[in-house]
């Protein structure tokens, strides 16, 4: 397995100040959410993306993207000032999108209060459904299915939710398998404990419990974040849970044939993050390996990206690259990265080729992470 290296950048910031909060990546085209402005990059030169389309402020923040196989239609989790809203939006001419139509949350629910998380707040299931993190004003969290078979008119059908005020349960994180299958992480603030779920969304009006892994216990007390990133390979899921002393730990639960698979530790090496901030906070995988990216403003350097390789048998660290964490997107050889904070500029655009040989092992102490050849 090979490391990686920058090879093209977009500074965003000699235009406008805007955020980079998520991006994706399709064929030759980037798409970036930042706060309030929805970017379009043409990355056929990897080492010179060029602008194509800048919004206007049509929100107040993007914090999730969602594109359609064909990449004709977008879907954009926008946070306004009165309410969060789906916008479903034409691209097929880069340069001129359109919109199509918008479904605000309240909509749906008076009492969805909010998009839960970043990056991955919206999903696409299959080209008819796509799936959505929601908070209630209650506290409450659920994955919503939205039919977008007519993007001009998105309708709410079924949702699997949990009840904070009676278990303690939120859901924190959400991907998305084969065969129509949604994988949740599930943390409990009041054991310290961490589970993943997997629903199955093949019909949307009725989704169906499939599995649960074992719970985790003995993690980060009193912590934001336990679940950090969070992917998966189909039926392999992948998630970077908080230990008790604040270091982060990769664990796999496989899917595969089992509906209560144990979580399995893929690394002896525990990863010193920065437990006061938000770390690991976002992964993403492809072809046997995960890049994962972590963020605290309070640190020097606010953030890293760390390359693994998740190949069953042959995990390991292999590279680490200090960045501010923002978001991250994989589609191997290339994997694709923006900044948020103070980390430099708010508003870059990295991309990044795995290539070379150098191989080295990786380990973590008092919030840095070393490398030794």
């Amino acid at each position: 397995m090979e490391n990686f290296e920058q090879i093209g950048l977009f500074d965003g910031s000699l235009i406008e100040n805007d955020n980079y909060r998520c991006c994706l990546v399709q064929g030759n085209y980037a798409y970036i959410g930042g706060d309030g402005y929805l970017w379009i990059l043409d990355i056929t030169d990897k080492t010179n993306p060029t602008l194509l389309y800048r919004s206007g402020a049509i929100v107040d923040s993007i914090k999730g993207l969602a594109l359609d196989a064909a990449g004709y239609t977008l879907y954009v989790a926008g946070v306004g000032l009165s309410e969060n809203t789906i916008y479903a939006i034409d691209v097929t001419d880069k340069e001129n999108p359109v919109n199509l139509g918008s479904l605000p949350l309240v909509d749906i629910d008076v009492n969805y209060f909010a998009f839960l998380g970043s990056n991955q707040t919206l999903l696409r299931l299959n080209d008819d459904t796509i799936v959505v993190l929601i908070e209630t004003n209650d506290g409450n969290t659920l994955v919503q299915a939205i039919n977008v078979s007519n993007p001009a008119s998105m309708v709410a059908q079924g949702f699997v939710g949990l009840d904070y005020e009676v278990a303690d349960d939120r859901i924190w994180k959400m991907a998305v398998g084969t065969n129509d299958d949604v994988y949740v992480a599930v943390q409990n603030t009041d054991s310290d404990s961490a589970r993943i779920e997997q629903y199955d969304f093949s019909d949307p009006e009725n989704p169906a419990l499939n599995g649960t892994s074992e719970e985790i216990s003995g993690l980060l007390a009193d912590a934001v974040d336990i679940v950090g990133g969070f992917t998966n390979n189909g039926e392999r899921v992948f998630a970077m849970l908080a230990g008790g002393d604040g270091d982060w730990i990769l664990y796999v639960a496989d899917f595969n044939g089992d509906t209560s698979p144990v979580f399995e530790a893929l690394l002896d090496t525990e990863i010193s993050a920065h437990p006061a901030g938000w770390p690991m906070r976002q992964m993403s995988y492809s072809n046997g390996c995960i890049v994962s990216i972590d963020y605290n403003e309070e640190a020097d350097p606010q953030g890293h990206i760390i390359l693994f390789e998740v190949t069953e048998g042959e995990e390991d660290i292999l590279q680490v690259e200090d960045q501010g964490g923002g978001s991250v997107f994989f589609a191997s050889p290339f994997f694709y990265t923006t900044n948020e904070g103070e980390y430099g500029s708010d508003n870059q655009f990295y991309i990044w080729e795995i290539g070379g040989a150098t191989r080295g092992f990786f380990y973590g102490d008092d919030n840095v992470i070393y490398r030794e050849d």
